[in-house]
């Protein structure tokens, strides 16, 4: 092989694609290193009441039931996870609901 690079007769090949797949762990890297973390991203969820709206609107679409019937029974906000947890109630149901902050969606409701 030339240069010494490689298996004999691929020349400087086996160099050249050892270049591209650094390039292609560099660009990886860059991505990795530019995307701001939960803390430095913009929350779409801001307040309590956007909270509330969302998780009211999750179980006006899951369960039978309408929306004069839901009670608000607590709201909380996990600082470290950046989630909104909201606890709703009607007739015998009991619910927590679970919400992403950052991407303003459900990500479980859980019956208690």
């Amino acid at each position: 092989s030339a240069g010494g690079f490689g298996p004999p007769g691929q020349g400087f090949e086996s160099l050249r694609a050892l270049s591209n797949n650094n390039q292609v762990y560099y660009m990886y890297f860059q991505r990795l290193c530019m995307n701001p973390g939960i803390g430095l991203m913009d929350r779409r969820l801001k307040t309590k009441k956007n909270a509330i709206s969302l998780a009211t609107s999750g179980i006006l679409k899951n369960y039978k039931v309408t929306a004069s019937s839901i009670k608000i029974l607590e709201t909380k906000y996990d600082n470290d996870a950046g989630d909104w947890y909201v606890a709703l109630g009607w007739k015998d149901k009991r619910v927590i609901v679970k919400m992403d902050s950052v991407l303003a969606t459900i990500t479980e409701i859980k019956e208690i």
